[in-house]
């Protein structure tokens, strides 16, 4: 199956929290979620998404309680609707988490996301987790990258993400 021409991504659970609890880093996110609600980019999960993402806060206040209820219900819908490549856990992917847990001594939920994103050939993986600590292939938005306000995601810009960026080596000259 050939890879389509927009992003593939995967939102960890992390994430998806801070998007629920309203948290400050969950504001630069919001490019990215209009990408993924617009198809211009496809978001690849694992169904252990659906138990780490499945309740609000009990420290929430009673305002901040209904606000984050609807946004768990707008995450748990999305991440259920067929906009969503939902993937099982896997043979392949327990063996490839597996791998990642024993090189680099990551809890097996984040284990299982990363062999999810990157058996699904993602450009991106999004994170708030500190145990991603290597690029796997693919291109990991930690914590840090999004606290930085002076770094530009690529979901941020104005335009839409060109996976090839134009460049001369790309052309060929032909001669008269």
């Amino acid at each position: 199956m050939a890879k389509p021409d927009i992003p593939r991504v995967l939102i960890d659970s992390s994430a998806l929290l801070a998007v629920i609890k309203n948290e400050p880093e969950s504001r630069r996110l919001d490019g990215l979620l209009r990408m993924i609600d617009e198809d211009e980019a496809m978001l690849v999960e694992s169904v252990i998404v659906l138990g780490e993402v499945f309740k609000i806060s009990e420290s929430a206040g009673v305002s901040d309680s209904a606000e984050r209820e609807r946004k768990l219900e707008a995450i748990r819908s999305l991440i259920q609707s067929r906009k969503v490549l939902l993937q099982d856990v896997s043979l392949p992917i327990i063996n490839k988490a597996t791998e990642y847990r024993l090189s680099q001594k990551m809890r097996l939920p984040d284990a299982i996301h990363l062999a999810t994103a990157v058996l699904n050939r993602c450009d991106w993986l999004v994170t708030l987790d500190r145990d991603f600590k290597h690029e796997y292939g693919i291109k990991i938005f930690r914590l840090e990258d999004i606290r930085n306000n002076s770094s530009k995601l690529p979901w941020e810009s104005g335009t839409q993400y060109e996976l090839f960026a134009p460049s001369d080596t790309n052309v060929i000259q032909l001669r008269k």
